[in-house]
């Protein structure tokens, strides 16, 4: 978002076109390039409610991802997510509560739930995989739009030669 870049690039790549590239320039002790990447709209804050499936309760893997997968067809074809989550989701804290998770902001959940929740849309019913195992998130609402931008950098840290260390080291 606006201001969450440095200084030297923030205005630069808020006024730029996807594709531009800034540098090299330096930041501290680091040759520094910058490209625009992306441009997207985004919520500012997002309610949700999920289920998680944990793989720790299954033989394995592919057994947890079954189970997901038949929870996630419950819901589309009319059960009702709350009593489903109340009773299957490994998440004790949002679980008790039907799944609800309340409003939080981007970067608060783990990367994958993250984009499944701020990249969808309300009413989205989505199954994403992480660390902790299998969630059917159901994106309830989504507020504000705040403009974000995608920057990838190539960084180059500025060392001395081992002459010119030599040669510093005896003076």
């Amino acid at each position: 978002a606006a201001g969450e870049l440095s200084p030297n690039i923030d205005s630069l790549m808020f006024a730029a076109e996807k594709g531009y590239v800034h540098g090299p320039y330096l930041e501290g002790q680091t040759y520094r390039m910058a490209k625009l990447v992306g441009v997207k709209m985004s919520p500012d804050s997002v309610n949700a409610r999920h289920i998680l499936i944990s793989p720790d309760k299954f033989p394995d893997q592919a057994s947890a991802k079954v189970a997901a997968d038949s929870l996630k067809d419950l819901i589309e074809n009319g059960a009702d997510f709350a009593t489903l989550a109340t009773q299957n989701s490994a998440d004790p804290g949002s679980g008790a509560k039907g799944g609800d998770l309340g409003w939080f902001k981007e970067g608060q959940m783990v990367p994958s739930f993250n984009d499944a929740c701020f990249d969808g849309t309300e009413g989205d019913l989505v199954m994403v995989e992480s660390r902790f195992g299998y969630h059917i998130i159901e994106v309830l609402e989504q507020k504000g739009s705040t403009e974000k931008r995608a920057v990838a950098f190539i960084d180059r840290k500025v060392n001395a030669s081992t002459k010119t260390f030599q040669m510093i080291f005896g003076e």
